[in-house]
């Protein structure tokens, strides 16, 4: 058939050609070259809509003129296109058949029905996404699949929480703001399972701890009672709380005072706590207060061994209770060596170098402390001999005393006629006799 003059009738008028009285024939031929006139037929059979279709794609709409079984067709046929979206109200045949092509092509349909949203997260679970308020049987079939799959829903219902952590409670990490009822259940599966609950409540933290008090390291900012709970249980868990209430702090330290190693920055009360009831234990507090370092001086001054680089107070504190205790402090000040030496003047055997003060102080409470002193100064050497010339027997006068003292010993010997000691002096020639002038030579020999 010869179509020409309706197509120069078309370019050259511009004018409608009038498609319905055209044959069956006609109508396809033109719609090749002029698909757009599917408009202007009144009934247009599938075979026209699906030909004006391939040749216009914009023509697309007009898939909803085709009967069911067309749209099955051209469903089956289609690569290009995702059909379905075009299709207004398709049949459950229509929307199963679009299914079974492509599970995700739900998306495209508007409330599908049960059958056909079962299709498609039967075919891939993660269909069920793009399912606006998807049935319970359809969120129950994914969870049945595979439980992780409730990752894929949207505000899933309780039941389908629970359904989905019954089995394995780790699967609560893929649910979004689980219900109290739903952490419960993920916990008393296995109490670690906290660990995947994003704020959990504290009835499923506390059955948590219950469960084992360890897991209380899974749990951000656990309360007060949460901490209460695990440490009452077991103290050893204090090392994964980072912010202790006092009420715990103190229950651990009572539990066991070592405990206070685990806490950062133990109030003063813990550390009290702790030191009273184990003065050792302060070794384990950073910077601990003076208060409490005066604390555990009060028990017992020796204590002052377990304090990392004690204060002067402390230091003083400790001194003044027992001189001795200077032994165990580095480099003590003069304040705290006079504090010692006044305490007890033994205390000056463990001062290294003391000065002349510190000395004095010390042998002027017994001149026998002289002995402790490892090079005493001239002034305490003649202060010891002219209290008591016995001290003589605890100096090594000839090698420890200068002239001035050998002098002063002879002269304090000639004065009490203790030629014994002048024998000594002599014999084992401290005192050279050569050395001596006239006049004392003289007052020895009538003694």
């Amino acid at each position: 058939m010869d179509l020409s003059k309706y197509e120069d009738k078309i370019k050259s008028t511009n004018k409608k050609v009038d498609m319905n009285k055209l044959s069956k024939e006609e109508r396809l031929k033109l719609l090749v070259g002029y698909p757009k006139y599917i408009s202007q037929i009144k009934k247009p059979t599938d075979e026209e809509i699906l030909l004006a279709i391939e040749k216009d794609e914009t023509l697309i709409e007009n898939i909803n003129k085709l009967s069911e079984a067309a749209q099955l067709s051209a469903l089956e046929k289609d690569n290009r296109y995702c059909l379905i979206e075009y299709i207004d109200n398709p049949s459950v045949k229509v929307q199963l058949a679009a299914i079974k092509k492509d599970a995700s092509y739900i998306r495209y349909i508007q409330n599908p029905c049960l059958e056909v949203q079962l299709a498609a997260v039967t075919q891939a679970e993660y269909t069920i996404q793009y399912i606006k308020d998807p049935s319970i049987t359809v969120q129950l079939a994914i969870i049945e699949m595979e439980p992780r799959n409730i990752f894929f829903i949207y505000n899933p219902a309780i039941e389908v929480q629970l359904a989905a952590v019954k089995d394995n409670g780790s699967t609560i990490e893929c649910i979004n703001d689980p219900a109290i009822e739903v952490q419960l259940a993920a916990v008393k599966d296995n109490g670690s399972n906290i660990k995947f609950i994003k704020n959990p409540c504290l009835e499923a933290q506390m059955a948590a701890v219950i469960k084992d008090p360890k897991n209380i390291r899974y749990i951000n900012n656990p309360s007060a009672e949460v901490q209460m709970a695990a440490v009452q249980q077991d103290g050893d868990v204090i090392e994964y709380i980072s912010d202790l209430s006092l009420e715990v702090q103190l229950a651990v330290v009572k539990k066991d005072a070592s405990y206070i190693r685990y806490i950062k920055d133990p109030t003063i009360e813990a550390q009290l706590a702790a030191v009273t009831q184990d003065e050792y234990t302060i070794q384990y507090i950073k910077d601990p207060s003076i208060t409490v370092q005066l604390a555990i001086i009060e028990k017992g001054p020796r204590n002052i061994t377990y304090i990392h680089n004690p204060t002067l107070e402390v230091q003083l504190a400790a001194v003044k209770k027992n001189g001795n205790i200077i032994k165990y402090i580095d480099n003590p000040s003069l304040e705290v060596q006079l504090a010692a030496v006044k305490k007890d003047g033994t205390a000056i055997e463990y001062i290294g170098n003391p000065s002349e003060e510190v000395q004095m102080i010390a042998v002027k409470e017994n001149e026998k402390y002289v002995c402790y002193i490892e090079n005493p100064t001239e002034k305490v050497q003649i202060y010891c001999i002219d209290k008591n010339i016995d001290i003589l027997n605890y100096i090594d006068i000839k090698n420890s005393c200068n002239k001035t003292v050998k002098r002063f010993i002879l002269d304090k010997c000639i004065k009490t006629s203790n030629t014994k000691e002048i024998s000594k002096l002599l014999d084992n020639n401290i005192i050279k006799y050569s050395t001596l002038d006239k006049k004392t030579k003289d007052i020895l020999k009538n003694l």
